[in-house]
Order: structure tokens, then sequence, then C-alpha cells
């Protein structure tokens, strides 16, 4: 099994995190995960329904899936003055799918993607991308994140 840590209805994998949403619809569990990454800074950049997408184009139905791209925009400015290019490493990505009567959220883990780029400053802001996220995830299991 992939996953490292299970406490609860969170689990951690070398590239992503993930909560389930008991008893939630997808698309209400969506509209959490906007809410408790913006309390994070993050504002949406980007929306894809693959529902949607794979219905059109493959006439096949995966039920509820979206990703919605987040950024940051203080670590996004801090991360391009460092090295322009690694602004293809960003923004952040999170994954919301059905699962029967359940939801899940993911997201996609910084220090993961990071890894590609060579530079230990980078490094640093994914880990603070990573402390906003784990925050948020906490938000929507209904768990109070530590304060700062």
């Amino acid at each position: 099994m992939l996953a490292k840590r299970q406490a609860g209805n969170k689990k951690e994998l070398s590239y992503g995190r993930f909560v389930r949403l008991s008893d939630t619809a997808a698309a209400i569990a969506l509209e959490r995960a906007k809410n408790a990454f913006g309390r994070e800074g993050f504002a949406v950049v980007a929306e894809i329904d693959f529902r949607g997408a794979l219905q059109r184009n493959l006439d096949k139905d995966v039920g509820p899936y979206w990703t919605i791209e987040i950024c940051n925009p203080n670590l996004a400015d801090r991360v391009l003055a460092i090295d322009r290019a690694a602004g293809l490493l960003m923004p952040c990505r999170v994954a919301v799918w059905q699962e029967g009567r359940d939801s899940v959220v993911a997201a996609l883990r910084p220090e993961a993607v990071v890894t590609l780029a060579p530079d230990e400053r980078l490094s640093a802001i994914a880990r603070e991308a990573e402390q906003h996220i784990e925050r948020a995830l906490l938000r929507l299991e209904g768990l109070e994140p530590p304060m700062e």
C-alpha cells in the first residue's frame, strides 16, 4: 500500500495527501476545499471538470472529478524571484472526486514536486506551502489547525 500514514480520514502518500469526507457530495467538498485553501492564502487560478471532459471526448462517465490549481501569491512571488523557470512547478494542484457516499480531497505535495529543481531555497518555500496545505486539510476534516 502506498499510504505512509493514516490518521482518521487523512492519508499521506509520497506525492500527495488526502482526506475522505464522509457522506459528502463531491461538489460540496469542492466548495469546502476552495474555502479551506482560501483561508490559507491560496486563490483558485484554474478549475478542470474531468467528468465533463471525459464524457465529451470519450463518452465515458468517471463520476464527479475536478482538479483545481491553487496559488498562494506570496509564495509564488518568492519562487519566481529565485528561479523564473520554477513556475513550471506551480501552482499547487488539488483533486476532488466521489467514492461512493464519500468524497476525497487530495493535494499534491509541493515538496515532492520541487525535487525536480536543485535550489534548496525552493525546498524551503515548498515546506512552507505544505504547512498551509496541511492546515487546509485539517479544516476540511473539521479539526482546528495549529496556531502559527
